[in-house]
């Protein structure tokens, strides 16, 4: 099968990667040997060209081609199929395609993305750059430009357009030469190649002082759903860019251009998976507040669209969006705003929830560390379909230990959140002893058991609510603590006799809360 395939974006780059693959000796494809040019692709500018490597099977053509244009080259080379996989709003560049493919008899398969985000009352919807440019034109405030470069035009009506707008283009000299042949200061010239995750777009926004965002709704590929985030936490107001009408009979996901082709096995797609397939983030949310959540699960956070965790999880995320809370310098109203939040823990409610709902991207956060005594070790390949991202936290353990300057690096860590712990033994042969408890007695029933094994003297120290404002870390010998009741997810530290590198304990019977020790 030979393919003509018009890119530019993000999809047309992968599937070239991945025809190209197919094609290869050793490949996954079965085509001939003498078949040099399985994949022909066009692309309009040479820094597009840029993005991919002319190599066996895959042929690059750099020039922007008319209507006409496309019929010689489809007459002259001889393909099987046509895959338009040009930007949403390149209508002209599409029509192109659809009219030369129609006057050749050639089969077209025209790629569409999902507008993933919904419309918002407090948003500007426009019908064109031009409109867009129209509603800015007499407003107060600088505004960020996202739109391209090839309609910079429209927006000079604006007053003060050259002190005021800000634009983000890609990084070629042609762009940069219609901006500055424009007008616009290069100062404000901002060139990058997106897509851009949330935090640097709120970086962005801030550093323009924008009061106004332009922008295109390209879908989830083109980094839309982390714009619209960035502007509502910077306190943006959008403007929307409406996308043009597909004129063609049918438009196919990205997904079934691969299953029609046949390329689901290829590396080049598994590698970029995170690009365009769905996510599964199994994230240790660590030991309670979200503020110790790592930077690596907060933009986990950010990226689902789905979150599901134990009903003190998700709370904590609640509370700290309603109090205005940052987290690792992002908003945490923006980790849950507009998403579904669904309090789960159990294995089998999961899997089911996620096959019944199909979220995009979905973050499963559990307690602690991932690692150890968790519920994430149950969750194995599931959910199925999803590439499975691990971002592990902070225990309950470690956090403990390191905050009374103990190492844990020769400690035994044990459970008895959920399962059952046998007693017998639990300190034979260990100097140190981190075990996680699950209901109110437990750490007093240990320390019985260690006074009935002639242990009576083993240093115990307990951690309540871990993290959280009201902290509480109880020390005492194991015979003072018999009695002990505690919050029910609390952490013990117990080390013998024997144990050294360690805060010295006050006379035995103190009992004593040191908190800020």
């Amino acid at each position: 099968m030979r393919i003509l395939l018009f890119g530019g974006t993000t999809e047309g780059r992968l599937l070239a990667e991945a025809i190209a693959e197919y094609g290869r000796p050793g490949g996954q494809g079965t085509r001939p040997a003498d078949l040099k040019d399985v994949c022909h692709v066009c692309v309009a500018t040479d820094y597009g060209a840029a993005l991919l490597e002319e190599e066996e099977g895959l042929v690059l053509h750099k020039e922007r081609l008319d209507a006409a244009g496309m019929e010689e080259l489809i007459r002259n080379v001889g393909f099987d199929i046509c895959i338009d996989a040009t930007h949403p709003y390149a209508v002209e560049v599409s029509s192109n395609i659809r009219h030369a493919c129609k006057a050749c008899g050639l089969r077209l398969f025209r790629i569409g993305r999902e507008d993933t985000v919904p419309r918002k009352d407090e948003h500007v919807y426009a019908g064109s750059v031009r409109e867009a440019a129209e509603y800015l034109k007499d407003t107060e405030g600088n505004i960020l430009i996202t739109t391209g470069s090839k309609e910079l035009k429209e927006y000079t009506v604006i007053r003060d357009f050259k002190q005021r707008c800000y634009v983000r283009i890609l990084p070629s000299p042609e762009a940069v030469e219609a901006c500055i042949g424009l007008g616009f200061m290069p100062k404000n010239i901002i060139c990058m190649q997106g897509p851009f995750g949330y935090g640097l777009n709120l970086e962005m926004l801030r550093a323009a002082g924008a009061r106004y965002l332009v922008t295109k709704a390209s879908g989830s590929e083109g980094g839309y759903p982390d714009k619209y985030r960035a502007a509502a936490d910077a306190g943006v107001r959008l403007i929307v860019v409406g996308r043009p009408k597909e004129e063609n009979e049918k438009v196919y996901s990205f997904d079934e251009i691969i299953k029609f082709l046949g390329l689901g096995g290829c590396a080049a797609l598994k590698k970029s998976s995170d690009t365009m397939h769905k996510k599964a983030y199994i994230i240790g949310a660590g030991c309670g507040d979200p503020c110790l959540m790592t930077g690596r699960a907060v933009e986990a956070l950010m990226d689902a669209d789905c979150i599901i965790g134990a009903g003190r999880l998700i709370n904590e995320l609640i509370k700290a969006a309603e109090k205005g809370s940052d987290i690792m310098g992002i908003p945490a109203a923006a980790l849950t705003r507009g998403k579904q939040l669904v309090t789960e823990y159990d294995r089998n409610r999961i899997e089911r929830y996620i096959k019944e709902n199909s979220p995009k991207n979905v973050a499963l956060i559990y307690s602690g560390d991932i690692g150890i005594y968790s519920g994430a070790l149950g969750i194995g390949d599931m959910p199925e379909g999803y590439e499975k991202i691990r971002i592990p936290g902070i225990s309950s353990g470690i956090y403990l230990c390191d905050k009374l300057g103990i190492s844990w690096q020769d400690a035994r860590f044990l459970s008895c959140h959920g399962r059952e712990l046998d007693i017998d033994g639990i300190s034979d042969g260990c100097g140190k002893l981190v075990i996680f408890l699950g209901e109110k007695e437990d750490a007093g029933r240990i320390c019985t058991k260690l006074c009935t094994d002639g242990k009576s003297g083993h240093e115990v120290f307990i951690g309540e609510r871990l993290s959280y404002p009201d902290e509480k870390i109880t020390k005492g010998r194991a015979v003072e603590l018999t009695d002990a009741v505690t919050d029910p997810l609390a952490v013990m530290l117990v080390v013998s006799g024997q144990g050294g590198n360690r805060p010295a304990l006050t006379d035995p019977g103190d009992g004593k809360d040191i908190n800020g020790s």
